[in-house]
């Protein structure tokens, strides 16, 4: 795993409709593959459960990115 706090401040201030990013979190998976998701603020995320009368808000996110070798660019197929 590895976090990353930066990014570009556009995105990460989230536009109409959007929230806002805090991070990005990436992940070496088993199956080969790194995938990085975009976790949103949670001060957004706290304005979205209040607007939606929750106490409390589970999510699920889908990897903004899913990184993964080639063969065919002569790259190891292991992390």
């Amino acid at each position: 795993l590895e976090w990353s706090p930066s990014g570009n401040p556009a995105a990460a201030a989230g536009g109409e409709g959007e929230l806002g990013r805090m991070g990005l979190l990436a992940a070496a998976c088993a199956d080969g593959a790194i995938r990085v998701w975009a976790l949103p603020r949670v001060a957004d995320l706290a304005g979205l459960a209040a607007s939606a009368g929750a106490v409390a808000l589970w999510f699920r996110l889908t990897p903004a990115r899913l990184l993964r070798a080639s063969a065919a660019a002569g790259l190891p197929l292991c992390l």
